[in-house]
């Protein structure tokens, strides 16, 4: 079974000077049979705009800023952990909502 994978960057914030403070980002992981799972993260960053490797954000790029994500979450990792998160979903008992005992029937 082989899964698709799509790396967003859904957020940012940044400080005063234009380096990043923060990044949210998404994997949404897709199975052939169209189930799908997302896995989302945060991370947290202390920009120094004097360095040398300094970025402002307005000149980053999502595949720059992923780049960043995947140096601290591993992005194989994250995307076994969809793979087996697709296969718990596929071999789970499937369950459905149950009528609740204290709630009176509609029906009377």
């Amino acid at each position: 079974m082989t899964n698709t994978y799509e790396w967003k960057i859904k957020d940012m914030k940044a400080d005063s000077n234009g380096g990043v403070t923060e990044i949210s980002w998404e994997c949404l992981s897709t199975a052939q049979d169209g189930r799908s799972y997302t896995a989302t993260g945060v991370k947290e960053y202390t920009p120094d705009s004097s360095s040398e490797d300094f970025t402002p954000l307005v000149d980053l790029s999502e595949s720059t800023v992923l780049e960043w994500v995947w140096k601290f979450f591993h992005k194989q990792g994250i995307e076994e952990h969809c793979d087996a998160s697709l296969a718990y979903q596929l071999n789970s008992n499937a369950s459905s909502s149950v009528t609740l005992p204290w709630i009176p029937s509609q029906d009377n």
